[in-house]
């Protein structure tokens, strides 16, 4: 049976748009298929800036891919003409013990990244907008900084169909099923077919993966720009990208400089990155809720009383979030034509380059040589 493409491509945000991007330079038949507009205003990639960092706290088991990241930002970056990743550097505070600190520090030893260690006195002398618990020590990278997210799938989808692929908006998967040479995927009345499906849908993952019962939780995250009373305080050459680890569970804060042209929204941008309220995506509320702004006044009163201002905009993120916090990138247990991606849980937005060449050499080839083991399936049946 002759197919029409050789790769569909469920979702066309951050990770399918950037596999889309990677099979059509391959010169591969792509079809990629968005619920909403492309780029869509509603995806996780939307408030215009992301963090990157190479220190990661996570897992170092992540170093590698990140290195491959930003390898592909800066291809992308030549290829679109477009700026898409400033290193401001980036600063992780917290108690030493906390899994923040002890984390990036790990992460930096294994993978011999340069890094500093702060005291609390250091801290507060290096930047003094900050007012941090005494027990607070802090981690500091020059190589991180953060990415204009907006920007950067706009590029991913241009630089795609200059090179052949068929990206399509306005296409809700209703089914799909596989067949002895390949995959159908129905829309609407529509069927289209190919050799292997790739499912990068985001929030609606668990959806259209509702045979798997993928342990994935979805939850809305609220993205802030404040007026600090001085904003000069806060741009790049004095103010880096940051994240703060609290306290007793007290959440995971973090923050941009300002970017005085705009790029990056007016003002001060922070977020609360953990906890977040469960929702369904179908139906979560992304106008401004009561109470919304809490969190963000929150880290202000608490840790950065000298950026305190109003509150000139928000919008509204969805993270989807796997039982452990780790990526899934894998085949499909029982169809090998078929890919999926999903789980980024609020930290994969940095990955995209790199994760979009990984999905097509899952596509093309049926494995790839970057280290994604420790983000299999199998580890859900141990």
């Amino acid at each position: 049976m002759a197919h029409a493409f050789d790769v569909i491509v469920v979702g066309v945000g951050s990770m399918g748009a950037s596999t889309c991007w990677h099979l059509a330079r391959r010169g591969l038949r792509v079809l990629g298929l968005e619920q909403g507009p492309i780029p869509n205003p509603e995806a996780s990639f939307a408030g215009l800036t992301r963090a990157i960092r190479l220190s990661y706290a996570e897992h170092p088991d992540y170093v590698p891919l990140l290195q491959g990241a930003y390898k592909y930002w800066e291809v992308l970056e030549e290829e679109s003409g477009e700026e898409i990743l400033r290193l401001t550097g980036a600063l992780y505070m917290g108690p030493p013990n906390g899994e923040l600190v002890s984390g990036a520090s790990l992460s930096a030893e294994q993978h011999g990244l340069a890094h500093t260690l702060y005291t609390h006195a250091e801290l507060e002398e290096n930047w003094p907008q900050f007012q941090l618990p005494d027990s607070f020590e802090g981690l500091y990278e020059d190589k991180a900084g953060y990415l204009l997210s907006e920007r950067a799938v706009e590029a991913f989808v241009a630089e795609a169909r200059k090179h052949g692929a068929d990206l399509r908006g306005g296409e809700m998967v209703t089914n799909w099923t596989t067949t002895n040479s390949g995959v159908r995927v129905q829309v609407g009345n529509n069927e289209y077919s190919a050799q292997h499906l790739v499912i990068a849908a985001g929030a609606w993952t668990g959806k259209i993966l509702n045979d798997m019962s993928l342990p994935l939780v979805v939850t809305r995250q609220v993205l802030g720009w404040v007026a600090p009373p001085r904003p000069d305080n806060f741009i790049s050459d004095k103010f880096p990208v940051w994240v703060i680890d609290g306290n007793k569970g007290e959440g995971v804060h973090y923050g941009f400089p300002i970017t005085p042209d705009g790029s990056g929204g007016e003002g001060l941008k922070l977020a609360l990155h953990w906890p977040g309220k469960k929702v369904d995506p179908s139906t979560v509320i992304r106008d401004k809720l009561p109470n919304d702004d809490s969190d963000i006044q929150d880290a202000l009163i608490r840790y950065l009383p000298s950026g305190r201002g109003p509150l000139l905009s928000q919008r509204v993120c969805l993270y989807t979030n796997s039982s452990d916090g780790d990526f899934i990138i894998d085949r499909h247990p029982k169809f090998p034509q078929v890919s999926l991606a999903c789980g980024f849980s609020g930290h994969g937005f940095k990955f995209a380059s790199v994760i979009g060449e990984v999905l097509a050499d899952l596509a093309t080839n049926g494995k790839t040589d970057w280290p994604i083991g420790f983000l299999g399936l199998s580890r859900f049946a141990r």
